[in-house]
């Protein structure tokens, strides 16, 4: 990312989704799903997990600013406290540095490979 901002000043960098959601799902998965064999896992665990990366992938999708916020808030007022350092790993590490390189209200604003910005 350093050597991008540097070799072309006036573009815009966006980051890989899959990356990003690779890294959440890493880092935040094992809150969830309790260390247990495969067979002990039970459909809870795996639900609660499912929820948790469906609420990411929301925020991931806002189109707009205030439903960027308005989603952050729900997702906030679902998983503190109980969840403060995946909450906190999402907001800091993600939303805070990089929504302008991941969240579709931003990313939508220049063009790429997944869409066309239309004048």
């Amino acid at each position: 990312m350093n050597a991008v901002s540097k070799c072309f000043p006036f573009s815009v960098s966006l980051l890989c989704l899959w990356h990003a959601n690779k890294a959440v799902v890493t880092h935040c998965r094992p809150a969830f799903i309790p260390h247990k064999s495969k067979k002990n896992q039970s459909n809870q665990d795996l639900e609660g997990c499912k929820k948790f990366e469906d609420h990411w992938h929301s925020i991931i999708q806002s189109s707009s600013e205030d439903e960027f916020n308005q989603r952050v808030q729900k997702f906030e007022d679902a998983y503190l406290p109980q969840y403060h350092q995946e909450v906190g790993y999402i907001k800091d590490q993600w939303l805070g540095k990089y929504k302008e390189k991941i969240v579709n209200n931003w990313v939508n604003q220049h063009r790429h490979f997944g869409n066309v910005v239309t004048s």
